[in-house]
């Protein structure tokens, strides 16, 4: 099997980030509404959300840091790239899913919108624990 070259995988992190800013750019600002709205004990106060800029930092920071030739990075974007690109899909993903749910509906079991983003949602946890794994699994800088 032929070895994916380094910037492809730089490539691929950039547009999945890209694509994750994107979405959140376009449909992120109803979010905190509608959090609020559904009032639910598995739903986060809509303050809860602005942890998310601290997270778009740090990977904004991983985007723009991989591009640079540090020690032992290009070994570690084969196993860490696909998680983080997914990763970063669902995520994005999730922004439209979600805030094209109906509030309204939530009495009558809710909408199939507010069920597929649930759904994704769960199904982004275990990718992002992968990428966790991947990372924790790193040596130590300098060793």
């Amino acid at each position: 099997m032929m070895a994916v070259p380094a910037v492809l995988w730089n490539c691929a992190n950039l547009a999945a980030f890209s694509i994750d800013m994107v979405l959140n750019g376009i449909w992120g600002r109803k979010i905190k509404d509608l959090a609020e709205a559904y009032d639910h004990v598995a739903i986060p106060a809509g303050p809860a959300f602005s942890i998310w800029g601290i997270i778009f930092t740090w990977e904004a920071v991983f985007v723009v840091a991989q591009f640079f030739d540090a020690p032992g990075f290009a070994n570690v974007l084969p196993e860490l790239s696909p998680w983080f690109c997914l990763t970063q899909l669902m995520q994005g993903l999730w922004v439209p899913l979600f805030t094209r749910s109906d509030p309204a509906r939530v009495g009558s079991g809710g909408d199939i919108w507010l069920w597929v983003s649930t759904v994704l949602l769960v199904f982004t946890a275990p990718c992002f624990l992968k990428l966790v794994a991947v990372l924790a699994a790193l040596p130590p800088l300098g060793a």
